[in-house]
């Protein structure tokens, strides 16, 4: 994005640069280059963040892309798999990669991030209390990877499921004989996903997009996206009726106003069926 900014508007003098002349910009970002909405803002927010800075200098007056109007953007219908298709894409995981398996299933089970899942290390499990404490995040960047925090840049702690922990144990003693092959020990701070004998490097996130593919594909199935794990687990905690700073704080969202408003469609629909039960409850003779 620097370099299109350097390209498209580098040559231009500071004074020339008006609101109107940005957001020309933008519209021919989206019609000439097919960008779209969300790319278009990620400019703006760029764009808008160098001229400030120049504001500070004292290089121009006032900031022009303050008043400038990028694309809004367009809400997306969550449309998260069922719970008999993600059954199937957990068992037919488990039939081509264990290891794939046990990280799908700590996608579905925590409603965590990608990105989050690939971060997670031995030490951050605690089987005792059945928690898992998501404190980092692995980024793709060119070349391999990097280390980053959270989205929200605040660790969390949530509780597992029986189920998740010992697919997590099972997962542990594949590592520890993994690292005894090549007479090594496990590194017990090591991460849980990994291609590395002990341990020492996250799996790159696009490896777990791409398996996922793979997965889908075998199951039979299509149209699924690796994110719609989050969304099931987030919209299958709501319909059971649990709280909604309960979700909130699952998913790492910064406040229960997010959640509410990405899942409000769901929400509504637990709404209908909240006016029914007291209708009901009203109505009925004791």
């Amino acid at each position: 994005m620097n370099r299109r900014l350097g390209l498209d508007l580098g040559r231009l003098r500071l004074s020339k640069l008006t609101t109107q002349r940005i957001d020309a910009y933008y519209a021919a970002l989206t019609r000439d280059h097919d960008l779209s909405a969300g790319t278009v803002r990620h400019v703006h927010a760029i764009l808008r963040g160098s001229l400030g800075q120049a504001v500070k200098w004292a290089w121009i007056p006032v900031n022009p892309a303050i008043s400038a109007s990028p694309p809004k953007l367009r809400t997306k219908e969550i449309t998260p798999p069922s719970l008999a298709a993600t059954r199937k894409l957990l068992a037919t995981a488990d039939e081509y990669d264990v290891e794939l398996a046990a990280l799908l299933r700590v996608l579905a089970a925590t409603g965590a991030r990608r990105g989050e899942v690939c971060g997670i290390r031995w030490s951050d499990i605690n089987g005792g209390s059945r928690t898992l404490s998501i404190k980092r995040s692995i980024a793709s960047v060119p070349g391999g990877t990097i280390v980053k925090d959270t989205k929200s840049h605040a660790a969390r702690r949530i509780s597992l499921d029986d189920d998740t922990i010992a697919i997590l144990e099972l997962q542990r003693d594949r590592m520890k004989r993994r690292a005894e092959m090549c007479e090594l020990a496990l590194n017990h701070d090591g991460y849980v996903f990994t291609a590395t004998a002990d341990g020492s490097d996250p799996l790159h996130p696009d490896t777990i997009t791409k398996g996922f593919a793979r997965v889908q594909k075998r199951a039979g199935l299509h149209g699924i996206r690796l994110h719609d794990l989050r969304h099931l687990h987030a919209t299958e905690l709501l319909a059971a009726g649990v709280p909604v700073p309960t979700v909130s704080g699952r998913l790492g969202h910064a406040n229960s106003a997010t959640t509410l408003n990405v899942y409000a469609h769901f929400l509504e629909a637990s709404d209908r069926d909240a006016a029914d039960v007291i209708g009901n409850l009203l109505g009925r003779d004791e």
